[in-house]
Order: C-alpha cells, then sequence, then structure tokens
C-alpha cells in the first residue's frame, strides 16, 4: 500500500469519525435536549478515534516528507558517484580502501557526523570519561576544544511556524566555543531539537512575530494609531490642513531564562549509538520552552515578558463561569476590528477546545470544523486555533479564550543562547549536568486599536 493511499485513507476516516460526531450533536439539538449518557460516551469514543487518527496523519506526513527528502539526496549522491551504504550514506575509504570517517578529498569539510562526535565529546571531557580517536578527530576537524567550559549556540535568524517546516529544513547553525580559536558548528539535530521543543512548548511562537537580534540591547518598536483621522475634500490653490500622527514606543528587553539543571546519565554520553545531540536538544528545549509558554502567556510584563494574554483587552463576558456558548464566541470575534480579523485566530488550551468542539447551532452545524484537504487547519467559524496550555481552563473569572491578529505579538530572541556543563556535581549518581540560558522578551504591539482580545468568564 502507498504512503499516499495511507495518506487518503486516514484523512477520509478523520471525516468519517468527524460526520458521526456531527449527527450526535445534531440530533440533540433537533430534539432540544443535551447529550444522553449513551450518545455522550459514543461522542467521546469517537474524539477519541479522531484524536488518534490525527495523531497517525501527522506521523505520516512526516515520514514521507522524510523519505522524500532521503530519496533526492541518495539520487545526487548516486549522480555523483558516490559509493553508498545500505541507508544511502556516503562510504569514504582511504587509499587501501578501507572505510574511514573523514575522507582525505574533503580537505577538512565536516559531515554532519562530526558535529554530532565533536558536541558528544564536549560533554564527555573532563568527566574522567576517554576521548576516542573518531572523538579528537572530530573535534580537530570542527574546531572544537572539548575541554572548554561553555559553548555559545546561535540560533538561526531565520524562525519558523511549525514544527513540521523544522523537520523537513536541513541548515547548518553555528556556535563559537569561549576557549577555541574560531567557529564550530554544533549537529543540526540539536538545534532542530532544540527548536522543535521551544514550538511544542511555548505553541504562541508558531503565530506570533519571532525577531532575533545579535546583542541584547534594548529594541525599541514604533506604534502609531491614526484610525479617527481621515483625509479630505481640497479645493483648487488651497493649502493642506496639518493633522499630525501621534507615535508610540514598545521596548523590548531581553530577560534572562533558564532550562535549570538537566542531568544526563553517563551510559547516553558514551553510547554514540543513540541520537545524544537531538536527545539533549529536546530536553534542554523542553525546560526553555515551558518557560517560555507560561511567560509569553501569562507574563506580568514587570521584570519580564507581558504575556499576551495579560496584553490583550476585554472583547467579551461570558454568561456563566463553568461554561462557552457559541453566540459569545461570535461576539468576541466580532468585538475585534475587522483589519485584524482578516488575519484572525483563535486560542486556548485542550480542555476549552474539548468544550467547543459540542457546541451547534440551532441548525445543528457545529461551529468546529475538522480539515479535509491536506496541509488544511482544523477551524472554528473558518479561522484557525492554537492550542496554548499555558491558558486557563474555564472557570470563574479565568480568561479562557484569545481571538485575533497573533502576529501582533512579538517574541524578541537574543540570538547566542549559552549551554554550561556541570562536571563534579552528580558523581555519586554518575551523571553529567547541563544548563542552558537564554534571553528573550515578549509584548503585543498595540497602538490603542486593540488586535487580540479575550473572553472571560463571569
Amino acid at each position: 500500500m502507498s504512503e499516499l493511499l495511507t495518506i487518503k485513507e486516514i484523512k477520509e476516516e478523520r471525516k468519517r469519525i468527524h460526520d458521526a460526531q456531527s449527527e450526535l450533536l445534531k440530533k440533540a439539538s433537533d430534539e432540544k435536549r443535551e447529550l444522553t449518557a449513551e450518545e455522550e460516551t459514543k461522542y467521546q469514543e469517537l474524539e477519541t478515534r479522531f484524536e488518534a487518527e490525527q495523531k497517525k496523519l501527522e506521523k505520516a506526513e512526516e515520514l514521507r516528507k522524510r523519505r522524500e527528502t532521503l530519496a533526492a539526496r541518495a539520487e545526487a549522491l548516486k549522480e555523483s558517484g558516490a559509493e553508498l551504504d545500505d541507508q544511502n550514506r556516503p562510504i569514504h575509504r582511504n587509499k587501501y580502501g578501507r572505510q574511514i570517517l573523514r575522507p582525505e578529498d574533503h580537505h577538512g569539510t565536516a559531515t554532519e557526523e562530526h558535529r554530532a562526535l565533536a558536541l558528544q565529546a564536549w560533554c564527555r571531557a573532563q568527566d574522567g570519561m576517554d576521548l576516542t580517536e573518531r572523538h579528537e578527530e572530530a573535534c580537530d576537524l570542527v574546531g572544537l576544544n572539548p575541554f572548554c567550559r561553555s559553548l555559545r549556540i546561535e540560533l538561526p535568524k531565520r524562525t519558523h511556524r511549525s514544527v513540521r517546516s523544522l523537520l523537513d529544513l536541513e541548515r547548518r547553525a553555528q556556535g563559537v566555543a569561549t576557549d577555541a580559536a574560531g567557529n564550530y558548528t554544533v549537529p543540526e539535530e540539536f538545534v532542530r531539537s532544540l527548536e522543535v521543543a521551544l514550538l511544542m512548548y511555548a505553541n504562541l511562537r508558531q503565530v506570533c512575530k519571532v525577531i532575533r537580534t545579535e546583542s541584547g540591547a534594548d529594541l525599541p518598536m514604533p506604534t502609531a494609531n491614526d484610525t479617527g483621522n481621515t483625509g479630505a475634500i481640497l479645493a483648487e490653490n488651497t493649502a493642506a490642513t496639518e493633522q499630525d500622527v501621534t507615535f508610540g514606543q514598545l521596548i523590548l528587553q531581553a530577560y534572562k531564562t533558564t532550562s535549570k539543571l538537566v542531568k544526563v546519565s553517563t551510559e547516553l554520553l558514551e553510547d554514540s549509538a543513540l541520537d545524544f545531540a537531538g536527545e539533549l536538544g529536546s530536553l534542554l528545549g523542553t525546560r526553555l520552552g515551558r518557560i517560555e509558554g507560561s511567560l509569553t502567556t501569562t507574563g506580568t510584563g514587570t521584570g519580564q515578558h507581558r504575556g499576551i494574554v495579560t496584553a490583550a483587552t476585554l472583547g467579551k463576558t461570558a454568561a456563566s463561569a463553568t461554561a462557552i456558548t457559541l453566540d459569545e464566541l461570535l461576539d468576541l470575534k466580532h468585538s475585534v476590528d475587522p483589519a485584524y480579523r482578516t488575519n484572525g485566530g483563535w486560542m486556548f488550551n485542550d480542555s476549552t477546545l474539548k468544550a467547543i468542539k459540542k457546541l451547534v447551532d440551532s441548525e445543528g452545524r457545529r461551529l468546529w470544523q475538522a480539515a479535509v484537504a491536506g496541509g488544511e487547519p482544523d477551524t472554528i467559524d473558518g479561522d484557525p486555533y492554537t492550542i496554548n496550555q499555558a491558558m486557563a481552563s474555564i472557570a470563574t473569572t479565568n480568561k479562557t479564550v484569545l481571538y485575533g491578529d497573533f502576529m501582533k505579538y512579538i517574541i524578541r530572541d537574543v540570538r547566542e543562547t549559552r549551554m554550561y556543563r556541570l562536571e563534579e556535581r552528580f558523581r555519586d549518581a554518575d551523571q553529567t549536568g547541563f544548563v542552558m540560558f537564554k534571553r528573550s522578551d515578549g509584548d503585543l504591539l498595540d497602538a490603542g486599536t486593540n488586535p487580540v482580545k479575550y473572553l472571560a468568564q463571569a
């Protein structure tokens, strides 16, 4: 069975499940009643199946794109006359025909494997672990002193809106070792895993504007509100009158966050068969992603990021402390200026999404709609939504739903991220500690026109 056919079948199954859920809700709506206990159980079973199919679809599409990338790479290598192993990776040999890691004809060019080995060597050094010849060769090739105390890792200037875009993309991320002469390159998998983890746990990054700067100096962002002014008809030979525009300024700073200590076992450091670079990047990125997700969502703005919920303005107050209605969501949406609804979207946590999925209009139609076409997002009243687990659940006075143009929220990253290795602190557990520091800020670019509004429970 082809991958394309599998993806098509998964999408068709999602559509069947969606239609079955809609039928249950429509029947209850037509009879002007709530779902019965039996119907509620059936609905939840369908919901579980839908989520399972969604995960299968994401994995199938990711696998297809990876295979396409690998196939294209292998074809290019074959055309160049390179000798490939059974996994379509190039084989390099010395003049005696023996396979080697560093080919003579590369003239010192580092491969992805060299970068991964160099990072592993840095993590192992000074821990009483021997470095193999392959480790030493890799460090020499990339210009890294494995005994330096810290690494300075620069995230790429280009930012990405989705986890999938990172999984598909190949790139090189430059970093500088403090005690090394010159630059070296950290493994792609490390930086990719770091950014994927940031996107997964700091979901706002997928829909907002991310700026990466070279330094941590204050970054002023100009704002202007000219909505109250209009042009005018001008008679012949008449001078135009003046109408000043009042400019404001949003200052983005650089608050320091940390991954806290991440402890790695000696077994992981020693076993080069494992994806060490990816594991370490994921561990550190998850910690940084969680703190950033909290700060960019509900940060106070005093000595820390100003979260999007904090910066948003009230658009609608729900009648209930424990429920949301379809009309209240529509009122929230239309409380936002039409100029911002062009790129409008929703944001809430997963439990709120569950409640919204059950909402139907007088004709039994659901506000939430599953995407059928490939690459298209699920929508609510035609607009995409983002799940942000840092947002509050439905409860008294909580701000539970956001709507607006999330590109008006700006996250500012300072490119250089520092990682330190702690050798002695966890020796009794045969572990090594790693900690990462990152500087960033976030705030809503609002000239008084309120591009993002929230729904609050009663």
